[in-house]
């Protein structure tokens, strides 16, 4: 087995928990910032399976202020083609672990 396998299967419950922890501290900003857009009080209210528009009532004008504190708060761009095929929120968590790499 070569070193990199090696140093794999060592540490690869390291970094298992550490996408872990990075996946929960992004679920926790993006409910921040829907909370906060939609003026939702309860974040319980907000979970991965949430629908964006059944579920928590968001409609174009709420797409687009939502896309602009997102691109804010994660210093990036979100094509309208992407953003027309994010409709959950975990949807949204994928989405912006690949964007910041995470």
């Amino acid at each position: 087995m070569g070193i990199f396998k090696r140093f794999i299967s060592r540490h690869k419950n390291d970094f298992s928990q550490d996408r872990k922890a990075k996946r929960q501290e992004l679920l926790l900003k993006v409910r921040e910032i829907l909370a906060n857009e939609l003026k939702i009080d309860d974040l319980q209210r907000i979970q991965l399976a949430s629908k964006l528009l059944e579920d928590l009532g968001v409609e174009s004008l709420h797409s687009i202020e939502l896309i602009m504190a997102f691109e804010e708060a994660f210093n990036i761009d979100i094509s309208d083609e992407d953003a027309e095929k994010i409709l959950t929120v975990k949807e949204i968590i994928d989405y912006l672990g690949k964007k910041t790499h995470n």
